[in-house]
């Protein structure tokens, strides 16, 4: 992660939220990538119970291919009763600003993952995190420390950790800090410069060259 890029305090979190027409105070909910295995529909049934819980919650679902994609996507979302509160957009340039509009950032993948950017780029910037335990993701985020984790395709413990971060600021707070430390401790890119140049000044001291 390019945690200068990726800082809360060099980030307008306000301007994508006008792009879709909500107020600061509005909960917001991201995610990242429409294809089957990011688990975009499972996310929209869960979300079913959050707005249940949270009335004024609304989703935001970036990264469709298409306007025909995008309107497939609300048109799932309808479907489930979904009438309101439910936001799609096409690829975005913009990432760090979409993703600091966001109060909470999810991952619902259950396939085809390592560890995933949204979910990197969304603790640089100190915000709470929700992601499947697949791939990688376990690895980066260290549940009820730093993002809470959940099973694969469990809709119901989705709904719930997405409901718990919305109605405890306190808590999403503490998570989005430690993220934040978390990612800048390990997974920046100056540290990954600096392990990669460490590997290669010691391979090259074993070979003797």
């Amino acid at each position: 992660v390019d945690t200068d890029r990726c800082d809360p305090q060099r980030v307008d979190p306000f301007r994508f939220r006008q792009e879709l027409g909500l107020s600061p105070e509005v909960p917001l909910v991201g995610h990242v990538g429409i294809r089957d295995w990011k688990g975009w529909r499972e996310l929209l049934a869960a979300f079913v119970e959050v707005r249940r819980k949270v009335p004024t919650a609304e989703l935001v679902l970036v990264g469709c291919s298409s306007e025909t994609q995008k309107e497939a996507v609300l048109q799932y979302a309808r479907s489930l009763g979904l009438t309101r509160g439910v936001h799609a957009t096409l690829a975005r340039t913009d990432m760090p600003e979409v993703l600091a509009a966001c109060q909470v950032v999810v991952d619902p993948s259950w396939a085809g993952t390592g560890i995933t950017g949204t979910i990197r780029e969304a603790m640089a910037l100190e915000k709470a995190v929700v992601a499947t335990a697949v791939g990688g993701n376990g690895e980066l985020v260290k549940d009820g420390e730093c993002g809470l984790l959940i099973p694969p395709r469990d809709v119901a413990s989705l709904a719930a950790a997405i409901v718990r971060l919305l109605a405890d600021r306190e808590l999403a707070l503490r998570l989005g800090q430690a993220a934040r430390s978390r990612v800048v401790a390990g997974f920046s890119t100056t540290v990954r410069g600096q392990r990669l140049e460490s590997l290669y000044t010691e391979a090259v001291t074993q070979l003797g060259l």
